[in-house]
């Protein structure tokens, strides 16, 4: 028996991994700050600690904003620039090469166990595949999307927010895969 909440006990493991790089970060910046470090070293140090904990603190913020709580229909598999998604209803993959755009859909109402979800476009389906963010290895998905050119991880997060009954476009590409016309020697 558990004299702690469960939310609260879901929110500490989701907000652990930011939390653990913050305190790390501004520790190290406080022990070079003494005087154990010689001070032509000092500065450097300390700018490299602090850029290094900024955004190893600020990955784990956008990851931990991404993923929901998890109890969602489904599971997210990502491998080697391959989404797939293993659902109670449908299911499906695409390739990070092959998608065209990225959008976020928040339907209204509800739509079965869905929250909000991730609609990916490629090639293969144009109608898309549908994933919900609350689904087991959803919150991977926003570093998996990173790879992607102009993609905005900010932009992202941002759309999480969005209300009930809109569509938010992500990440489009510019131009299609595939459209460049291969050289012939003669």
């Amino acid at each position: 028996m558990s004299f702690v909440r469960p939310e609260i006990t879901r929110a500490s493991i989701r907000w652990f991994e930011t939390a653990t790089y913050a305190a790390i970060t501004v520790l190290i910046l406080w022990w070079l700050s003494g005087a154990a470090v010689d001070a032509y070293w000092r500065g450097g140090l300390m700018l490299g600690a602090g850029f290094t904990g900024f955004w190893l603190t600020r990955a784990a913020y956008l990851s931990a904003r991404a993923s929901a709580d998890r109890s969602g229909p489904g599971m997210v598999l990502i491998d080697e620039r391959r989404i797939t998604y293993l659902g109670p209803n449908a299911g499906g993959f695409a390739s990070i090469n092959a998608l065209e755009a990225i959008e976020l859909w928040v339907p209204d109402p509800p739509y079965y166990a869905y929250a909000e979800c991730w609609i990916l476009r490629h090639q293969d389906a144009p109608e898309g595949l549908i994933i919900p963010t609350n689904a087991e290895g959803a919150g991977g998905l926003i570093d998996a999307f990173s790879a992607l050119p102009g993609f905005e991880a900010d932009k992202a997060v941002a759309a999480l927010g969005a209300e009930e009954g809109s569509v938010a476009t992500v990440w489009r590409r510019a131009e299609p895969p595939g459209l460049a016309i291969p050289l012939r020697r003669t």
